[in-house]
This record gives structure tokens, C-alpha cells and sequence, in this order.
């Protein structure tokens, strides 16, 4: 088995081997497009591992890693600016320092769930407990539309992490024998960002694992091609080759 590092874990290689939260919420909203769907760097996915960055410090080194993000005066662009400030107003927070402080940061874990080999990169374990705290950059916190629902959900539904939650949880358990609560630690990309602290209570945790226990094998046959690939109809990919 692969045995991942910071620097293979997003490789092509680690993704094939591993099931991940991200794989696993692509089959969710369309299995199709999860596999045959050309993946485009989006400004929201740099922004979001640069509010990681600078929270663990090491803003600079991903900057200098990322020219894309200056301008051509070799400025911030300025969403990146605005990433900053927010990742500055979660350090400002008292209860979220001593979060910080607390925990272990970027922490890979890897293991089984229902036969299948998963992997997960946790923000921030705390390793006494088992508590897992993920960051989240987002747009706000108001309800957003879920085609694989069909109606408006609280967004952290609509975006899976309850998915991601339950898939820590578990890796964490395989890994340090410990069951801790999941939590999400969030600031908004408005011009005044909200920060949101969630808790996730032990009932939606284990619903959400039996969903991933569940859809997991299927899911994983069709990454390997031995199961056909249903489309949703409604997302980009769909729309593209109607």
C-alpha cells in the first residue's frame, strides 16, 4: 500500500489507491462527471489551501509557490488579500487559539472503510481527544440549493462535510482508538468575514458514515470501471455532453 507524505498525497498515483471526502462527494453529485470530468484549478481551491497556509504560518512559502496569486506589479491579488485578513480574524479568537494550540495540524491518516482504502488529511487533530477541526473558506453561511437533495440546505450539508466529518471520525478511531466530537471552524469570504465555529452531534456523524459505509464499494467499482456511471443531468459535465 502507498504509504502517503505531504507531498505524494494529491498525486495521481495516492488517488487512485485512496477513496477520499473529495472523491466520495464527487460521486456523490454525479458519478460521471467524477470520473470523466476535467478538473480545472479554481481560484476558491487555491484560496481555500492559502487560508490553511497562513493559519499553520507558512503563508509565505505558499505564496512563493503559487506566482499565479500576484499580480503583474507582483501584488496580492486582492481575494488573496482578503484571505489573510480572515485567516488573522480566526487567530484573533480566543477560543480558537487555544484550539490551535492544542492540536496537531495537517495530520494524514489512512484506512478502511466498508473494504475500501481511504485517506484523509485532517486540519486539526487534537491528539489527546480524537477532536478533528476542519477550516473552512467560504462564500457565507446562508442555505444553498442541493441538486442531489433537490431543495436548500444549511451549507455545510450542501458542500458533504458532514460526509468529511464522519470519514475523520472514523480514520481517527482506526488510528488513535479514540471516538472525538467533529467540528468546523469557518469565515466567510464577504467584505467583513463571519467566523462560525459548528459541532456536529453523534447522531449525524453516524448517519453520515452509514451513507459512506454504504455507497463506498459502489462508488469504488466505478472508479475501477467495473460498474456503469450514472449521470445527474443538471451539472456542467452533463450539460456539456448532452
Amino acid at each position: 500500500m502507498l504509504k502517503l507524505t505531504h507531498d505524494n498525497y494529491f498525486s495521481e498515483q495516492a488517488e487512485m489507491v485512496y477513496m477520499s471526502y473529495s472523491q466520495f462527494k464527487a460521486f456523490e453529485m454525479c458519478p460521471e462527471a467524477a470520473v470523466k470530468a476535467e478538473k480545472e484549478q479554481k481560484d476558491y481551491f487555491t484560496e481555500g489551501h492559502f487560508f490553511e497556509a497562513v493559519i499553520d504560518g507558512e503563508g509565505g512559502d505558499f505564496v512563493e509557490a503559487h506566482p499565479e496569486m500576484l499580480t503583474r506589479t507582483g501584488e496580492l491579488r486582492e481575494n488573496y488579500r482578503r484571505t489573510i485578513d480572515a485567516a488573522i480574524a480566526v487567530k484573533e479568537q480566543p477560543l480558537l487559539r487555544r484550539i490551535l494550540g492544542r492540536c496537531e495540524r495537517q495530520v494524514i491518516l489512512t484506512g478502511e472503510i466498508a473494504g475500501v482504502h481511504y485517506k484523509g488529511c485532517v486540519d486539526l487533530l487534537d491528539p489527546e481527544t480524537g477532536d478533528t477541526y476542519d477550516t473552512k473558506y467560504v462564500k457565507d453561511f446562508r442555505r444553498i440549493w442541493s441538486n442531489v437533495e433537490n431543495t436548500k440546505l444549511e451549507w455545510y450539508f450542501a458542500y458533504g462535510y458532514h460526509y468529511q466529518a464522519a470519514i475523520y471520525r472514523e480514520l481517527v478511531r482506526q488510528n488513535l482508538g479514540k471516538v472525538g466530537s467533529q467540528h468546523i471552524i469557518a469565515v466567510t469570504k464577504e467584505k467583513v468575514p463571519e467566523i462560525g465555529f459548528y459541532q456536529f452531534t453523534a447522531d449525524i456523524i453516524d448517519n453520515a458514515l452509514g451513507i459512506v459505509e454504504y455507497m463506498s464499494p459502489r462508488y469504488r467499482e466505478m472508479k475501477d470501471g467495473k460498474r456503469d456511471l450514472p449521470r445527474c443531468g443538471v451539472c456542467d459535465h452533463c450539460k456539456k455532453t448532452k
